[in-house]
């Protein structure tokens, strides 16, 4: 029997866009619906 160790990753997706075009409060939205952080 072969045990493994699960290892949590961290969730992101990089998102390259020009400043102020999203509302902080959608991205915001995003991660907390998905538990993806949007850098």
């Amino acid at each position: 029997m072969v045990a493994g160790q699960a290892i949590a990753q961290e969730r992101v997706v990089n998102v390259y866009n020009w400043s102020d075009y999203i509302d902080d409060s959608i991205l915001e939205d995003f991660t907390k619906e998905t538990g993806i952080k949007v850098v």
